[in-house]
């Protein structure tokens, strides 16, 4: 049963203060009874179809309490099955259906003007609208499926992904952009920036070139220090050197055991300085330790198995030794601090010297000679000399202290054959991508278990992404230029001027917040940096061409620019060490699908790539739709300054205790609210509650900034004067329209391996994150008409931090 909802809205429902009288129906139309009396011309994708059919449904709750009444409650219909419902259609609709046209046409020809936008933009908005909804579904039930469960329906998970999402479609809308930029004929003027990512997709592209070139790129990469135990006979372990090994793998920007790189100095954010971490593994940290992943774990195992015997393994002991090299990753991960303890700020700034850390927490390591390995950028012609007085920020003291005990230690339990095969595992396990078919082979396999996807992507979309994460400034260049308008930028700045300022009069709402510190928050609120679109340098030829003059790129050597890019990436970090940080600067690559803030800078960031619709619509169609979607995006970024974490951080990105303490207890007491609200939503693919305490600065940022966004948009309203026209054919208001648009940004859905790995994230699923933000928001409520009790209206239960 395909379905749309056609309102017929008196002069009162058009955004009026006085709701009451209005009179609307729901409208569905039936595929099964294509030949009916009435034709309805909807644009659905720029493309016309015919509705036709139309069965009339009854609104439970259109005489409800006026005071809650903005506009129309859908209710699924009573137990009839379809055929009883079709025969009672033909018997009523002969004589309904030209009443019902003529009603519709008049009504819409009367007030078109005034009423509804009826340009072909509208028209084919609210086609893309109504194809993702379920109107069956109650929308205070359950707000999501009501608003994309169609979507859901017309949008099945692609073979070759774990989940889909209104983000993927906007990625792969940006893939194929980028696919069109890298495959166009390079001009004669063309930047040599852009021609080195050319170079490297069409190497990449080159698949006749890595089959006739077969393992010897790897092979003969794997010499010197880079010796692979399992597959050289040579391999004395007698001569094996742990600390050059690492040197030699973090030469190509890979962190084994120890992560060491250059960040902002939280409590300094004017400052450079190097921090020291413990290193991520091929796997989440849970995948070593719980039964639920041994499935995951098998593969990955499988995976080392099979990489190593096609390099030249002895079949014999492949098993054995790889056993070994796994059980040592998983002792790894037991000594690893867990996220859940690492999200608190405070506990990650371990400030000290050099020379502290050498006596203090891991005496077994060199780190004079690690640290100033890695500082010397001479691709950068920068050398930077370490010594026992230069500052540093351990971030895992505990993990770093047992490593050095148990892993660099003379009386290791582990045997250097052990350590050599993983530590080189973990640099071939990255390279195997860069070979031919038998290996992309084998990761497919290895892919399908922790995915479920069925089938491989096309090469193009794995090359195109491959170069875009690593030439996102050249390619952000030709984007920029033929894909994104200055008009844009301008608009969405004034839409984020907005949104703050709505969020500054939250903060002077708030009951649980002292108000010496609602005068340092809205401080900090003013002091926020956004950027929009795309870094200005990005522009500039020449800056773009310096910052790759370094790197060498050849369009038939797809592993050796790999290993390059590599190289030049390890070192781009240190030879930044000792230079002034801009505080307004920004490198996000324009074609970014995503928003972000920056604690150390105070910073929002929306690149080009995220304004897009059903993000931001433009001018061309009413602004509730780009408020309830980038809108609230942009509530959601700012509100991030203020979440569990942002909140420990100053109006100059500094990590300082700027509150005070009644302030911080109260917070404190708030958000617990929110974790324990999430804590209970279960997330039906994964099987699995969600986790309240490891979601909660998105729930924090997700609930805000529904808020603000509302909340400037009345403001905007109210400033024009007058309500916006609606869309055609849909019979939703203004206001519901606001949260119909956000639920579309949230459309998403999982195969169980996608939903296990969302279910490890910081974010809540699409579902809940619409769900947990509009049932406690009572703008929503009101909009919809949700009784209090219903899953969309928690009344009393409802959590507010922001």
């Amino acid at each position: 049963m395909h379905r749309v909802i056609v309102g017929l809205l008196s002069d009162n429902a058009a955004g009026k203060t006085d709701r009451s009288h209005c009179k609307q129906a729901t409208l569905i139309v039936n595929k099964e009874i294509r030949t009916s009396f009435v034709h309805l011309l909807i644009v659905r994708r720029g493309r016309w179809y015919k509705n036709m059919s139309l069965q009339i449904q009854e609104n439970k709750y259109l005489n409800g309490d006026p005071e809650h009444n903005d506009g129309v409650e859908f209710k699924k219909g009573g137990g009839l099955s379809t055929r009883e419902v079709i025969l009672i259609v033909v018997l009523i609709v002969v004589t309904v259906a030209g009443v019902v046209a003529i009603a519709v046409l008049a009504t819409q020809q009367a007030s078109s003007s005034e009423e509804f936008c009826n340009t072909r933009e509208c028209a084919s908005t609210a086609g893309f609208l109504i194809d993702n909804m379920d109107p069956e579904v109650d929308p205070c039930d359950n707000f999501f499926e009501f608003a994309v469960g169609g979507w859901k329906k017309n949008n099945p998970i692609p073979d070759t992904s774990s989940s889909w999402s209104m983000y993927s479609v906007l990625r792969e809308r940006v893939q194929y952009i980028v696919r069109d930029i890298l495959e166009e004929p390079s001009a004669d003027d063309e930047l040599e920036a852009v021609k080195k990512a050319k170079d490297v997709y069409q190497s990449c592209m080159d698949l006749d070139t890595l089959e006739r070139r077969g393992i010897q790129p790897l092979t003969d990469f794997l010499q010197g220090p880079l010796q692979w135990p399992v597959i050289d006979a040579t391999f004395d372990p007698s001569k094996f050197d742990i600390l050059a090994t690492m040197l030699e793998l973090r030469a190509y920007n890979n962190d084994i055991f120890i992560e060491a790189s250059v960040s902002v100095d939280s409590k300094n954010s004017s400052l450079r300085i190097i921090t020291i971490d413990q290193p991520s593994l091929a796997l989440g940290r849970d995948y070593y330790l719980e039964e639920t992943y041994s499935r995951q774990k098998q593969a990955y195992f499988e995976l080392m198995v099979s990489a190593a015997t096609a390099l030249g393994a002895n079949v014999s002991t492949v098993r054995e030794e790889m056993n070994k090299t796994l059980e040592l990753e998983t002792f790894l991960a037991e000594n690893m601090v867990p996220s859940e303890d690492r999200r608190e700020s405070e506990n990650l700034y371990n400030k000290m010297t050099v020379g502290e850390l050498q006596a203090n927490i891991a005496p077994e390591v060199d780190w004079l000679l690690y640290l100033n390995t890695l500082s010397d950028a001479w691709l950068f012609n920068e050398t930077i000399v370490i010594d026992e007085s230069e500052p540093v920020i351990v971030q895992a003291p505990p993990y770093l202290m047992n490593l050095s005990r148990e892993v660099f230690s003379p009386d290791t339990a582990w045997d250097n054959r052990t350590i050599a095969n993983y530590m080189v595992w973990r640099i071939v396990r990255n390279r195997i991508n860069n070979l031919g078919k038998e290996f992309r082979d084998m990761v497919f396999e290895y892919n399908r278990v922790l995915s479920g996807a069925d089938q491989v992507n096309p090469r193009w979309k794995t090359c195109s992404s491959y170069v875009e994460g690593n030439f996102g400034a050249p390619l952000g260049y030709k984007y920029v230029n033929s894909y994104f308008s200055a008009d844009k930028k301008t608009q969405v700045i004034g839409m984020i001027e907005r949104v703050r300022d709505a969020f500054k009069k939250q903060i002077d709402e708030l009951e649980w917040m002292a108000a010496e510190d609602k005068i340092v928050a809205k401080d900090k609120a003013d002091a926020i940096d956004p950027k929009v679109g795309y870094p200005e340098w990005m522009l500039n030829t020449t800056e773009l061409n310096n910052d790759f003059q370094a790197l060498n790129t050849s369009a038939d050597d797809y592993f050796g620019n790999v290993v390059r890019y590599l190289q030049y990436t390890a070192q781009s970090g240190f030879a930044y060490l000792r230079a002034p940080i801009n505080q307004s600067s920004w490198s996000t690559a324009p074609t970014t699908v995503n928003a972000f803030y920056l604690r150390s800078k105070n910073q929002i960031r929306f690149p080009a790539g995220e304004l897009q619709f059903p993000f931001y619509w433009g001018t061309d169609v009413p602004m509730y739709l780009s408020y309830g979607a980038i809108g609230v995006v942009i509530g959601h970024e700012i509100t991030h300054g203020f979440d569990d974490q942002g909140r420990k951080y100053d109006k100059n990105g500094n990590l300082n205790q700027w509150w005070s303490n009644s302030s911080i207890d109260n917070f404190i007491n708030k958000r617990q609210c929110i974790i324990d609200q999430y804590d209970n939503y279960y997330f039906t693919e994964a099987g699995k509650n969600l986790d309240g305490y490891r979601t909660q600065g998105e729930n924090i940022a997700d609930n805000g900034g529904m808020k603000a966004a509302f909340r400037a948009y009345r403001e905007w309203v109210d400033e024009r004067g007058s309500e916006e026209q609606l869309l055609p054919g849909i019979g939703l208001t203004q206001n519901q329209m606001f949260f119909l648009n956000y639920a579309n940004l949230r459309c998403s859905q999982y195969r169980p391996q996608g939903a296990e790995r969302a279910s490890q994230g910081v974010h809540s699923p699409g579902e809940f994150r619409v769900i947990g933000s509009m049932s406690n928001f009572e703008e929503f409520a009101k909009a919809y008409n949700c009784p209090t009790g219903t899953t969309m209206n928690r009344g009393e239960q409802r959590c507010s931090v922001w």
